[in-house]
């Protein structure tokens, strides 16, 4: 009977919701369900788009000189 206690499926632990990113890349933390690191890919992304929108605010008060 002992045996039997660790047979079973394994719960996946749900996403915990995290305040810090852009609320538009929470689905990347997904990826951890397929074996990825979620929480890096999103911080990956989120770098991204930071520096993207530094990069285009940047762009707009170049042209509004």
């Amino acid at each position: 009977m002992m045996a039997l206690c660790g047979c079973g499926s394994q719960k996946e632990e749900p996403l915990k919701d995290t305040t810090t990113g852009w609320p538009d890349t929470k689905a990347v933390e997904a990826a951890r369900m397929v074996g990825y690191d979620g929480k890096q890919m999103r911080g990956a992304v989120d770098k991204a788009l930071d520096k993207t929108e530094k990069r285009n605010k940047e762009l707009e008060n170049v042209t509004k000189e």
